[in-house]
């Protein structure tokens, strides 16, 4: 025989969209510095090998 569960539902709060757009702004920021620093690590690299021949 089967018990049914009773879920609660947990009450959220409205979605504040000026704290969303400034996660979103605060989030793509990090990608884009994190990817400028692989870049130039990569060219660091590349102009290292050309270096040491």
């Amino acid at each position: 025989m089967a018990r049914k569960i009773k879920v609660r539902g947990v009450p959220k709060d409205p979605i504040d969209h000026e704290q969303l757009a400034l996660v979103y702004w605060l989030q793509a920021k990090r990608v884009q510095r994190e990817r400028r620093e692989r870049e130039a690590k990569a060219r660091g690299q590349q102009k290292g090998g050309r270096d040491e021949r």
